[in-house]
């Protein structure tokens, strides 16, 4: 008799353990920030690296405007300046060097022109693709 109440006080400690383990799941799935346009601005101005209208996490969707250099996570629309980056580009981007660390949708247009993966066009005198069947081209570079 003992014995079975034990173990049934065991069941219920671990029955228990597990409803606390899943609320917990759940509170974390809830409060985690699913969202990768949660902060966003329409238009960057920036100086330098570091010195710019919002911070460089802040995802474009609009107007990048680098008078020296300027980097943004992801932009949606057109960057421009002496030397743009970012991590992800959808849209036009043109400067002296232009950079896109993963993957640049649309158009690249400069003096040199470097991305993870194109989907587009990339005119200039170096234009350089990490992923693709063709990884440097001059003047122009097409990736689909």
């Amino acid at each position: 008799m003992v014995s079975s109440v034990i173990r049934k006080s065991q069941r219920e400690q671990k029955e228990s353990d597990k409803m606390i383990e899943e609320y917990k799941k759940e509170e974390e799935y809830i409060t985690e920030d699913k969202s990768e346009y949660r902060d966003f601005f329409p238009v960057q101005i920036t100086f330098v690296r570091g010195i710019q209208l919002v911070p460089e996490d802040f995802t474009i969707f609009g107007v990048a405007v680098n008078m020296i250099t300027g980097y943004n996570t992801k932009i949606y629309g057109i960057q421009t300046g002496l030397i743009c980056e970012n991590s992800k580009l959808s849209g036009i981007q043109a400067g002296l060097i232009c950079s896109s660390e993963y993957k640049m949708i649309g158009f690249q247009t400069g003096l040199i022109n470097s991305a993870y993966y194109i989907a587009g066009f990339q005119i200039g005198l170096l234009n350089t693709v990490k992923q693709g069947s063709i990884r440097f081209m001059s003047i122009i570079n097409i990736g689909f």
